[in-house]
């Protein structure tokens, strides 16, 4: 399995987060090819190299010209991102990392989603920033990405809604019920930008039985310097295996014989959203003869909290049972194979020495309205070059 691991002693940012992509491989060409399809003008990607207590990082500028570029709300944003021409997992992680920073800010100013005014976030290179990351990872195919507890810093900051604490409130609400850490620092460790790359693409803490075969490592560097640590973002892409065959999750469940039915795909999607490992329904018969849904959600240990946040407030529950449960995986790679309709991407897993084909949902859904072909016709495709 390819993962990425995300050091940030240092904090994390948007910036700081792309700079390391870069660091480790990513070309700026393809970045930049990436971004325009979003239909952005008026900007430049330039790559320097920095230097902080003796690291050599790369620090991704972007220059624009404020004057031409308007204050974007979270429609404008969400726009952009559905009229443009980037992948569909980009433009499903994109989503959702402009959704939950937009609800964050929302409750911090108390003003409804589609009414946000995004500020620093909505500028240029906040977008660039965020969307570019979730490219670079695209780029690299990791599978899962992991971190170390978030430190988010102590002060204030100037920001276009006036002097901020630090944390900013919109960083500390995204990452709610995710592992942090308390560092005293002269500014702001971790952006809202940063927080909700977390947020989004994180699996949690990388686990302690995880065994990691380096191959690529990169360094991007924030703008600030200090005396206290290395002001820089490491990122390390490897593959890995658990030294053990299992993974130790947290199974939730709750019945539920009173709740509108339309709700549940809304729960569903909110649960996934959230990282949920998987979520499934099952029919019950409860109290008194009346029919009922077992809803039952898969988790790790780092998100238990957040499931049953959105349990209790998106259901009509007022208990939820929950019990750890070991988890048996197979060995998982991913490459891409050549077809007829060009290279797709597959998952292989591997049973006692043989190769199982997945073929990658996202991936070929694409290509077939790419190519104006039959979805199930792609997946036959990659079953018989498989079997070739």
């Amino acid at each position: 399995m390819k993962i990425a691991w995300i050091d940030c002693f240092a904090g994390i940012s948007g910036d700081m987060t792309l700079g390391a992509l870069v660091d480790c491989g990513l070309p700026i060409d393809h970045l930049s090819t990436e971004i325009k399809k979003m239909n952005l003008t008026g900007f430049s990607i330039k790559i320097s190299k920095a230097v902080r207590s003796h690291i050599t990082a790369k620090k991704v500028n972007i220059t624009y010209d404020e004057t031409k570029q308007p204050d974007r709300r979270y429609e404008t944003i969400k726009s952009l991102i559905i009229e443009s021409d980037l992948s569909e997992i980009v433009k499903i992680k994109s989503l959702m990392a402009f959704e939950i920073l937009g609800k964050a800010e929302s409750k911090i100013h108390g003003i409804p989603l589609e009414k946000v005014h995004f500020h620093e976030i909505g500028a240029v290179d906040s977008i660039i920033d965020l969307v570019g990351s979730i490219i670079g990872f695209e780029y690299f195919q990791i599978e899962k990405i992991y971190t170390n507890p978030i430190p988010l810093g102590t002060g204030f900051t100037q920001t276009d809604h006036g002097v901020m604490p630090v944390p900013s409130p919109a960083a500390l609400e995204v990452l709610q019920g995710y592992p942090i850490v308390h560092r005293k620092s002269e500014f702001e460790m971790t952006t809202p930008t940063g927080a909700t790359l977390v947020r989004v693409l994180s699996e949690g803490i990388l686990p302690e039985k995880m065994i990691l075969k380096s191959q690529i490592s990169g360094y991007g560097a924030g703008s600030k310097e200090t005396d206290l640590w290395p002001n820089v973002l490491r990122m390390v892409i490897g593959e890995t295996k658990l030294s053990a065959p299992q993974e130790q999750l947290f199974v939730l469940e709750t019945n539920i014989d009173d709740l509108n039915p339309e709700i549940y795909p809304y729960l569903m999607e909110r649960l996934f959203k959230s990282k949920a490992k998987d979520v499934f329904l099952t029919p019950v018969i409860m109290k008194k003869g009346r029919p009922g849904t077992k809803v039952t959600v898969l988790a790790a240990d780092s998100i238990v909290q957040d499931i049953e946040n959105i349990l209790f407030s998106e259901t009509s529950t007022i208990g939820i049972r929950r019990y750890p449960v070991e988890r048996n995986i197979l060995d998982r790679t991913s490459k891409k194979i050549k077809t007829r309709f060009g290279l797709i991407s597959v998952k292989i897993s591997i049973l006692n020495g043989r190769e199982i084909v997945h073929p990658e949902y996202e991936h070929c859904l694409t290509i077939a309205r790419d190519q104006g072909v039959r979805l199930v016709d792609v997946y036959r495709e990659i079953e018989a070059v498989n079997r070739k």
